[in-house]
């Protein structure tokens, strides 16, 4: 059993799972500070993909190896890109044009 199982505390897994590409337990990244921060492979296998991933996992972009993967929850989120507006589109709250009646 490993230490996410021995943790007194609110768990959020039913169960503890495996990394898939070797079968075996998680490596624990961890913060001094603030305990748990996530897991990484210990796999040195080359990664199918290595480029053109969505925008929200480009931190994957470039690496050589699953280990260099880390599945991190304190990363903060991508900046949403900023809404811009088009004038002379018709929007939900502009009346709506409809031909001349008989």
């Amino acid at each position: 059993m490993n230490d996410l199982a021995r943790r007194p505390g609110v768990h959020y897994l039913r169960k503890l799972y495996r990394d898939p590409v070797t079968g075996k337990e998680w490596n624990i990244i961890r913060d001094p500070n603030r305990g748990i921060l996530g897991v990484a492979s210990s796999s040195d296998k080359e990664p199918i993909k290595q480029a053109n991933f969505p925008a929200d996992y480009t931190q994957f972009e470039g690496k050589k190896k699953y280990s260099e993967w880390e599945f991190r929850w304190d990363v903060t989120p991508p900046k949403k890109a900023a809404t811009t507006t088009i004038s002379g589109l018709q929007t939900s709250t502009s009346p709506v044009k409809t031909s001349p009646g008989p």
